[in-house]
C-alpha cells in the first residue's frame, strides 16, 4: 500500500513539473510576441521606444 501512494505522488510531481515548463514557455512566447508586435508598430510608424524600469509596480503573477 505505502509503495502504491509513493508511485502516486512521484506522478502527480512529476506531472506539476510538466505543467510548469508549459507554462514557462508559454509566457515567454507571448511575451515575445507582444515585443514583436510593438516593434512592429514603431517601425510602421516611424516611432521611437522607450522602456523606463518599473520597480515601483508590484509584480503580478509568478516570477520567472
Amino acid at each position: 500500500m505505502k509503495k502504491a501512494v509513493f508511485l502516486q505522488d512521484f506522478n502527480r510531481l512529476k506531472a506539476s513539473i510538466k505543467i510548469r515548463h508549459k507554462q514557462k514557455n508559454f509566457v515567454k512566447t507571448k511575451i515575445e510576441q507582444m515585443f514583436g508586435n510593438i516593434t512592429n508598430l514603431a517601425e510602421v510608424y516611424n516611432t521611437d521606444i522607450s522602456i523606463e524600469k518599473l520597480q515601483k509596480f508590484n509584480q503580478k503573477g509568478r516570477a520567472l
